[in-house]
């Protein structure tokens, strides 16, 4: 069985989350960034409100850049596995 970590658009063993406390950390993060970028797609404010929706679009860009990081944690975990 295998877990697919999104922001990373990667998969690791499942018997991996058990053994190794750095692969449940990036799963638990992965998680709540699932978590973070759901909430924020659905606080999507409408085209005229132009702070609010600049607001969301620099909440969005942050969320990208978490994005980036795990992304590259990902890619350490699997190197030490």
């Amino acid at each position: 069985m295998t877990l697919h970590v999104e922001s990373a658009n990667t998969d690791v063993a499942a018997r991996f989350l058990a053994s190794s406390p750095s692969v449940a950390m990036l799963v638990v993060e992965d998680v709540c960034w699932q978590a973070a970028i759901e909430d924020w797609k659905q606080r999507r404010p409408p085209w005229w409100r132009r702070g609010a929706r600049a607001a969301w679009r620099a909440e969005g860009a942050q969320l990208a850049t978490e994005a980036d990081r795990l992304r590259d944690l990902a890619g350490q975990v699997c190197q030490g596995l």
